[in-house]
């Protein structure tokens, strides 16, 4: 007699093909992405499984978890070794986030095969090496990337010739992540018009000198008034990120004071400059806010908290946001507050 087992498989079996891969597909998904055994139901399930484990690389050299930092040394060695065709990582690759382009001289060789990739983060350190790798992927003579949607990086790891927005690079963009370079020209910013989403991180300039919190506050400003004018029409948020510090130093120390460094902050954070403005803080909001989170409740909320987790440049399980959908959220909530403010006042 059939066990319920044996009965379920064989119901199971009877389904479509493509009924049976969706179950296997959603249940990956379901599982976060680790549900890494349903390659050995079967040779087909391996078929349908696979290239979605393969959809997002994280080659993450420096992180802290044991478990990443041995996927990272088995996609390497799995990848030197040859096992899996190179047409193989260019249908399947899809997201990629490197800190270390020279690490096993990977980089070199694993990047020019992901030419259909939506999602890369390079955070690894400005050098003449870095430049060099990454011109292989973005030289006139590299395999193009048409399906680029997301780009984080330092901009100081560009060749010098690449760091202008009119690189094709840039064209078909819909979210990008830079650090701010004091001289960087902003002419054919305007003209990406896929660009829904846009974050400046000035955590190095904010940091990179022993500023003064009131100077900073009118250089913010001043970075502000430049970047405005210029900002893409498609845009919907310009998350400007700074030091946690910074802004545990504006609510507490500066909170209670009408000076003009609060009033800057103050401007920036309820997007009086620009509505698509919010500010955001490294590292999270800090914890010892929260005794002022009722005094100074709006501002707090205002503010997108930036996670440590590479999920926006990885994957994102669902049921999760990024910060770019927090970020988006803050806008419509501090809409909301500014119309229920102005029909008080009415």
């Amino acid at each position: 007699m059939p066990t319920i087992a044996a009965e379920t498989f064989i119901l199971f079996s009877s389904f479509p093909e493509g009924i049976q891969r969706l179950v296997f597909e959603e249940a990956f998904e379901e599982s976060h992405r680790t549900a890494i055994h349903f390659t050995l139901v079967s040779h087909e399930v391996k078929s349908w499984i696979e290239p979605l484990i393969y959809q997002c690389i994280n080659l993450s050299r420096h992180t802290y978890a044991k478990t990443e930092r041995r996927q990272f040394r088995l996609f390497a060695s799995a990848f030197r070794e040859g096992f899996k065709p190179k047409d193989f990582y260019t249908r399947s690759v899809r997201r990629v986030f490197i800190d270390d382009l020279q690490k096993w001289n990977l980089a070199a060789e694993f990047l020019p095969l992901c030419s259909n990739l939506i999602s890369l983060a390079c955070w690894a350190q400005p050098s003449a090496v870095n430049e060099h790798i990454l011109e292989s992927i973005l030289s006139p003579n590299a395999l193009p990337l048409p399906a680029l949607r997301r780009l984080s990086l330092y901009l100081e790891i560009l060749p010098l010739s690449y760091r202008s927005f009119h690189h094709p690079i840039f064209r078909s963009l819909t979210h990008l992540d830079i650090d701010f370079a004091p001289t960087l020209s902003w002419g054919g910013f305007s003209s990406l018009s896929n660009l829904t989403c846009f974050n400046l991180d000035c955590i190095m300039f904010c940091l990179g000198e022993e500023k003064r919190i009131q100077n900073l506050a009118a250089q913010l400003e001043a970075i502000v008034q430049t970047i405005v004018p210029n900002l893409p029409p498609a845009l919907r948020c310009f998350i400007i990120l700074i030091p946690s510090t910074i802004i545990k130093h504006f609510v507490i120390d500066e909170g209670e004071e009408a000076d003009v460094t609060s009033y800057i902050y103050a401007e920036l954070l309820m997007g009086k400059h620009d509505e698509r403005i919010v500010l955001g803080s490294s590292g999270g909001i800090p914890q010892s806010l929260s005794a002022y989170w009722t005094a100074r409740k709006n501002f707090v909320h205002y503010i997108v908290p930036m996670p440590h987790e590479l999920y926006a440049w990885t994957y994102l399980p669902r049921g999760q946001n990024d910060f770019w959908m927090e970020a988006e959220a803050i806008i419509m909530s501090r809409k909301q507050y500014l119309r229920s403010q102005n029909h008080q006042t009415a």
